[in-house]
């Protein structure tokens, strides 16, 4: 099961950088719930 996640995790990971250019970075608002789920 360990691996199965990572495998999710690792194409999630590059993708973060192109996270921001969509809407703002990691912020201490309301979008962090949304970031907490991305990540």
């Amino acid at each position: 099961m360990g691996r199965q996640r990572s495998l999710q995790c690792a194409p999630l990971f590059p993708s973060i950088p192109q996270v921001p250019s969509n809407f703002p970075p990691p912020p201490t608002g309301r979008y962090r719930p949304l970031w907490e789920s991305l990540l």
